[in-house]
């Protein structure tokens, strides 16, 4: 079971952490993110993470399913359900970097578009294909 408390490195940096989230904070490369883009869903880096997560419990296959579009419902904030709405391409790329050195694991990953009010289906395959699970 993973341990859900804070770490006692993070409790100790708190105040820092919190004057993150108002004022933004430094890149590595000089820039400064502010606070809006850091945490609306334009930081990739917990996306890359859990994907980095998911793919590593994997021991053969890994099948995903990602909206690309907004949900129907709101959070409790207002704000809608599908927090990361972003292309397949973009998906891709976050998967395709996940992937890197796991040439055992097979990745079918279902991303669902919506088009003219009508909702298609994008595979993106890697090292399997989704024809190999169809029924007969």
């Amino acid at each position: 079971m993973v341990n859900k408390k804070p770490s006692k490195e993070y409790i100790k940096n708190i105040n820092y952490y919190k004057k993150m989230h108002l004022e933004g904070y430094a890149l590595i490369d000089g820039r400064k993110r502010n606070p809006v883009d850091a945490y609306n869903g334009k930081s990739t880096l917990i996306y890359a993470k859990l994907i980095k997560e998911i793919i590593g419990k994997a021991k053969k296959y890994v099948f995903i399913n990602i909206a690309c579009h907004p949900a129907i419902a709101l959070l409790t904030n207002k704000k809608n359900a599908h927090i990361n709405v972003n292309t397949p391409q973009w998906w891709h790329q976050k998967i395709l970097n996940s992937k890197k050195n796991l040439n055992k694991i097979k990745i079918i990953c279902i991303c669902s578009i919506k088009e003219n009010d009508m909702i298609k289906y994008f595979p993106l395959q890697y090292d399997d294909k989704l024809t190999n699970y169809e029924t007969k």
